[in-house]
């Protein structure tokens, strides 16, 4: 016969299991969760010096490490500094110290692309998943097809990657593809000509998240799909259009971060493109600026040095005040929303630009 004693030592040893099982089981649970975490941002952070990696030297390589834990990131270029956040788990945020155009997916392509001055490069980085650019182009002048093809030269060339950068075109309800057989273009590929006059686009497989499209025309819609671009005029300024808002634009980089940021929202509600062409007007003031602050500063250097070369001092002058108009022009953080400021840095960019071609022909400068 069982004693009361033995009762109660088998209740209590029942009840000590539980509460040990409960704790294990517990345990287990966030140890997992925490070692997710920890993967999570180790990816992130591999995933960031990649990027760094291409951003110094140039050579283009692809990233596929998101795809072995679920990830939802978003890129916040609208942060000081701008920063990967992961809204899975409780991950730190990546801050990013290079531009960065950096659309999540599970494999993305990093490539690196810039805008040259002569006297300054901007360099950028790229890192999209699979993506198909289609073109719509409604004019027949040439500056249609320039317009075009500055674009597609400044996104990744995915040739011997992936994921693959492609580029289309489509008029009405018919997507064209253009290379080989019943193919989308690589970057090298692409060619505009003979693709003009098209008529908008109405076909319905673009919904999908890859594709993006780019409607040239002259007189742009500004609720229609997609991101539309209207040459620019006769000061090298233009107007594109997309979800509604209207955006300035001064150089392809404007528009290539409309493109590759499209008309998706984040989890905050921002459009994707409207950030990063903000982000992307940020960093390149913010990098001119003081490019044109060390390079009007050496100018002055080498004008006022004893040996200087007499045929050089007035071009260095120039150089140096064309430097200092720079500065002016980017005074304000939204310069880029005001026509008449970017007028200025337009022209001051090109009276740089200009003095310091001179000043490599006479010998005074060396061609970087």
């Amino acid at each position: 016969m069982i004693s009361i004693y033995q009762v109660f030592k088998l209740i209590f040893g029942l009840i000590v299991s539980a509460v040990m099982l409960f704790f294990l089981i517990n345990y287990s649970s966030i140890y997992g969760s925490t070692q997710a975490d920890i993967n999570r941002a180790l990816i992130m952070k591999n995933f960031m010096k990649a990027a760094q990696d291409v951003y110094m030297t140039g050579n283009p390589t692809n990233f596929s490490d998101f795809s072995r834990l679920e990830f939802d990131l978003t890129f916040r270029g609208s942060s000081d500094p701008a920063v990967i956040k992961s809204n899975t788990g409780y991950v730190p945020n990546i801050p990013v110290r290079i531009p960065l155009f950096f659309v999540p997916g599970r494999e993305v392509f990093i490539d690196r692309n810039h805008l040259d001055y002569d006297f300054w490069k901007f360099y950028f980085v790229e890192a999209v998943p699979e993506t198909i650019i289609i073109f719509t182009i409604t004019g027949a002048d040439n500056e249609y097809e320039e317009l075009t093809e500055s674009i597609v030269r400044l996104l990744p060339s995915t040739t011997y990657f992936t994921p693959k950068v492609l580029f289309g075109f489509c008029s009405g309800t018919t997507l064209i593809k253009p290379c080989g057989i019943d193919d989308f273009c690589e970057r090298e590929q692409f060619d505009a000509s003979g693709y003009i006059l098209q008529q908008p686009c109405t076909n319905t497989e673009l919904s999908a998240k890859k594709y993006r499209l780019v409607t040239i025309s002259i007189a742009c819609n500004p609720a229609s799909r997609g991101i539309c671009i209207e040459p620019r005029d006769d000061n090298w300024m233009g107007d594109a259009y997309m979800s509604g808002s209207r955006y300035l634009y001064k150089d392809a980089a404007d528009l290539v971060a409309l493109i590759i940021g499209g008309e998706e929202e984040d989890i905050f509600g921002t459009v994707q493109g409207e950030m990063f062409y903000n982000y992307k007007n940020k960093v390149f003031r913010e990098r001119l600026l003081l490019a044109s602050k060390i390079f009007s500063q050496r100018a002055n250097l080498i004008r006022n040095h004893p040996q200087s070369n007499s045929d050089c001092r007035e071009d260095y002058l120039n150089f140096a005040d064309a430097l200092v108009d720079i500065q002016d022009a980017l005074s304000e953080p939204d310069y880029y929303t005001s026509r008449s400021i970017m007028l200025d840095l337009i022209s001051s960019i090109g009276a740089a630009e200009d003095y310091y071609n001179s000043l490599i022909g006479k010998g005074c400068e060396y061609i970087t």
